[in-house]
Parts: structure tokens; C-alpha cells; sequence
């Protein structure tokens, strides 16, 4: 059997997202063998494919730098809005408050405050770096 092109892309999608080798024969039609030949030749292709899906999944579990700023800054906003309701003399408000100050460190650590050059600053510092270059 001819391998096509339609199933040269299903070993590489398969592979990609994990399944194995038996299955991937059984799948499509082909030998193991064949399988893993076509996903040896396109490792490149298939390691593309699984930093992509890992990416969507990053994005959507909001593992990125952002996602976890916004997280921290809402859960630090629910805190601090549950503190102003709360009377000091309470016992769970000093947990409420360690908590307030364990998500305002970690914000700390989370954000980052940009620094915006000039023209001239920015030329300045394209030149530093061309002479570091061989």
C-alpha cells in the first residue's frame, strides 16, 4: 500500500498528540514500521504540533505570565474587598490578611514595571550590542 500524503499528515497529527505507534498502524492502515519511519522523518513536524497544543493548553488553563497576574490580581481584589467587610477583631481575618500579603508578594514578583527608552537610548544600546557581536 502507497503511503499518501493524507496519511503521512494523520501519522505525524496522531503522533503528536501522543498515541502509539500499534495504534497509529491500526488507525490509518499501515504497518508499524511504516508508522515509525514516516514519524522519525518528520520529528520536526511533530514536535511543532505538540508545542502548539501545548501553548492552546497553556492559554486556556491561563498558565502564561499574564493569566496568572490577572488571577492574582482578582484573588487579591476579592481579599482585600472581603478584609473592608470584615471587623479586625476577628480570628479568620488574620488569615485573610496573611493571605492578602502572601498574593501581594506574589504579584510583586509577577509584575514588572517597563522601561520605555528614547530614540537616542535605544540607538546607544543597538551599538553596545553590535560591537559584542563577531
Amino acid at each position: 500500500m502507497a503511503v499518501t500524503e493524507k496519511i503521512r499528515l494523520r501519522v505525524i497529527e496522531l503522533r503528536a498528540e501522543g498515541v502509539s505507534y500499534d495504534k497509529i498502524s491500526k488507525e490509518v492502515g499501515i504497518a508499524k514500521q511504516t508508522a515509525v519511519d514516516i514519524a522519525r522523518e518528520q520529528l520536526d513536524s511533530i514536535s511543532t504540533l505538540q508545542a502548539i497544543k501545548m501553548e492552546a493548553i497553556f492559554e486556556a488553563e491561563r498558565v502564561n505570565a499574564r493569566g496568572r497576574i490577572e488571577q492574582l490580581a482578582a484573588l487579591h481584589t476579592r481579599l482585600r474587598e472581603e478584609i473592608e467587610r470584615r471587623n479586625l477583631a476577628d480570628l479568620p481575618t488574620e488569615k485573610l490578611i496573611s493571605l492578602f500579603i502572601k498574593t501581594s508578594d506574589t504579584l510583586k514578583g509577577e509584575v514588572y514595571t517597563p522601561t520605555i527608552y528614547s530614540s537616542k537610548e535605544q540607538a546607544e544600546q543597538a551599538s553596545q550590542r553590535m560591537q559584542w557581536q563577531f
